[in-house]
């Protein structure tokens, strides 16, 4: 039951994550990743605004006070992966028009760097866990 509800936690922000990768090896992603972080936003204001709108201030001060850890830390950690796909995805569309490259071995690079990036994600998501275990007590919602 844990790993399911880690899973629910931690899987939009993967999602993102494999997305903005993906994104970062196209050599005409740069527009493209703007996008990826206006979907990082409709998440996080969709999660917010459904909290309010179902359970009022009540839910909003759930979302800070349970949330915002992770939101905020995935937030973090998705504009620094921007800035990684940013680069190489620049270095691709270099290569594609010209021709000529730097002739380093980028992939390699570009892909640990995403991979430390996901440790702050899954660290917050454990995070998470652990304040719903904590102050869940708090809101009446959220008790099973």
């Amino acid at each position: 039951a844990h790993f399911l509800n880690f899973l629910k936690v931690f899987s939009p922000f993967l999602f993102i994550v494999v997305i903005e990768y993906i994104v970062g090896l196209c050599g005409v992603g740069i527009p493209l990743l703007s996008l990826v972080q206006f979907l990082l936003g409709v998440l996080i204001g969709c999660v917010v605004s459904q909290y309010y709108v179902d359970f009022g201030f009540v839910g909003i001060g759930c979302c800070a006070l349970i949330y915002l850890p992770l939101f905020a830390t995935a937030t973090a950690s998705l504009i620094k992966g921007c800035c990684c796909s940013f680069d190489i995805s620049g270095e691709i569309f270099y290569f594609i028009v010209s021709g000529k490259g730097n002739g380093e071995a980028v992939l390699k690079e570009y892909t640990l760097k995403y991979l430390f990036l996901l440790i702050p994600v899954i660290t917050s998501s454990i995070i998470t866990l652990v304040l719903y275990r904590l102050f869940s007590h708090l809101f009446t919602f959220l008790i099973v």
